[in-house]
């Protein structure tokens, strides 16, 4: 049985169980807001996941990810060709293929200390980026 989606505006998400914890994944975005912050917590359990493609497309400048997230799932910030930079906190241990492939303005990538390798295709056609 797949997980009901459930709004916490401008995100859509659903709970998940991550090494037998129970967890929020943001699904989806709105396109409401340029610089959304995601929360550390919804419905008091830890966003501790970014899904596939939920920002994909969309017209974010910047992200702000809470210390929870521990996981992104592939092409979750693809194609954001608004996007200038973007930072993963240390608590991100697992980071998908594709995350930020065809974000044409990223300029700045800042990693979590706890990812080793950097995924395929991760930044492909991200022709400004400058500093990782």
């Amino acid at each position: 049985m797949m997980a009901k989606t459930k709004i916490y505006l401008p995100f859509e998400y659903k709970t998940i169980t991550i090494n037998r914890e129970k967890c929020v994944q943001i699904v989806a975005f709105d396109n409401s807001v340029s610089s959304p912050i995601v929360p550390a917590y919804i419905d008091d359990l830890p966003v501790c996941s970014i899904g596939s493609l939920a920002f994909a497309g969309s017209p974010i400048e910047t992200i702000q990810l809470p210390d929870t997230l521990v996981r992104i799932e592939n092409n979750a910030f693809s194609c954001c060709n608004n996007l200038t930079n973007i930072s993963f906190p240390d608590s991100v241990k697992y980071i998908g293929t594709s995350i930020c492939n065809n974000c044409s303005k990223l300029k700045s990538v800042k990693w979590s200390k706890s990812v080793t390798n950097i995924r395929a295709h991760s930044f492909q056609n991200c022709n400004s980026l400058n500093e990782m």
